[in-house]
């Protein structure tokens, strides 16, 4: 009985891998034809039916350049919203590589129409899957190319204006245009897509390049929380350092805080080692969150960047003149240093100055550009 109930079990099992697409788990092109015979008995018999068909736009293209890995999950979601959309009645087939027939069987022109809809309705999840491919693929162009480039924005010392750092700011020029495509457009397709990792050794190899070409300037780059997971992170920004003859201390390793609750651990190992080497580390858009007090006891940071809403209205507001001023006193007790961003004006810098914060940056010191600043530029 054994022996029997195992052989019908692999019986099953090889029907399923001679008619099923392994990937995506519906129907395989071989099952095409006899769907399609069904579906006409059907309509001989005066039933309605109904196929469409589907094809993904330059998924090779993609596929190519992002690898088979981000393709399959193209593919994978796509037969999901189509499973949701249809009923278990229909039969869903994967024609080609990027090519799927739906067939409706006993569905009127009405009906074919509503699961067309349906699909339109879910086409977001896709539509964003899509664009992100296409994103990560241009984003893949764009490292080679030049048309990703750092941007410089000072930050200086509060009362002496002398420059502390240029934070480095990654910005999109898509060729032949001279339009700035938005950094979040680029940022977070290539964080959904799996290419940030790629894109933060990208930077920080840059900046240090830089660094190396003007002696009188120091550096900073945003990481990405997934960067913490990178094993070869701190390998790429040693070695930069190295083959680019740059001292660490004049480069500046930017952490948000919301980005890395989630695996706050890593984020303070990878931190350390980093530190270690001479790097210096700011914690950005600190106090937004009222765990922030906590991340700053286990994090080993040099600068808090305090976060920019305590900025709106700072001049009038009462309460973000204490929240200011009590991170800056804390942070004064673990020889921290406080960077003020998004200063605008002068009534804040006078402010910021009377509440003891060390150093400022914003669009009143200098907007971001595509060469550095000088400390000329940004003197009172």
């Amino acid at each position: 009985m054994k022996e029997i109930s195992a052989r019908k079990r692999l019986e099953r099992e090889l029907l399923f891998l001679s008619t099923r697409d392994l990937l995506t788990k519906l129907l395989n092109r071989s099952q095409l034809e006899p769907a399609m015979l069904h579906a006409i008995a059907t309509v001989q018999e005066g039933r309605p039916a109904a196929v469409l068909y589907i094809d993904l736009d330059n998924f090779k293209i993609g596929n190519d350049t992002l690898g088979h890995e981000a393709g399959d999950r193209l593919l994978t979601t796509l037969s999901t919203l189509l499973k949701n959309a249809t009923r278990p009645s229909d039969e869903l087939v994967r024609f080609g590589g990027d090519e799927f027939v739906v067939i409706l069987l006993d569905a009127e022109v009405e009906k074919a129409l509503a699961v067309a809809e349906r699909l339109r309705e879910k086409d977001s999840s896709l539509a964003q899957l899509i664009a992100d491919t296409d994103w990560a693929t241009r984003i893949g162009e764009a490292m080679k190319d030049g048309s990703l480039e750092l941007w410089f924005q000072p930050v200086v010392d509060t009362r002496t204006r002398e420059l502390l750092y240029h934070e480095t700011l990654l910005r999109y020029i898509e060729p032949g245009h001279t339009m700035i495509i938005s950094p979040g457009a680029v940022l977070n397709s290539a964080q959904r897509s799996g290419q940030g990792i790629k894109l933060d050794r990208f930077v920080i190899e840059r900046a240090i390049s830089m660094l190396e070409n003007d002696p009188n300037i120091s550096a900073g780059v945003n990481l990405a929380a997934p960067s913490f997971n990178d094993h070869k992170l701190i390998e790429v920004i040693g070695s930069s350092l190295q083959s680019h003859n740059v001292d660490a201390s004049r480069f500046f390793l930017e952490i948000t805080e919301s980005e890395i609750i989630s695996h706050l651990d890593r984020a303070r190992e990878v931190s350390q080692s980093i530190k270690d080497m001479g790097v210096q580390i700011a914690l950005d858009d600190f106090g937004a969150d009222f765990s922030s007090l906590a991340y700053l006891k286990k994090l080993p940071v040099d600068f808090l960047k305090i976060d920019g809403s305590f900025m709106r209205d700072l001049v009038n507001n009462s309460f973000n003149q204490a929240i200011i001023r009590g991170i800056r006193e804390v942070a004064e007790i673990k020889n921290i240093r406080t960077i003020a961003e998004y200063v605008e004006n002068q009534d804040q810098m006078d402010l910021l100055v009377e509440l003891g914060v060390d150093y400022v940056q914003g669009f009143f010191i200098g907007k971001p550009r595509s060469r550095a600043y000088t400390t000329a530029e940004v003197s009172a």
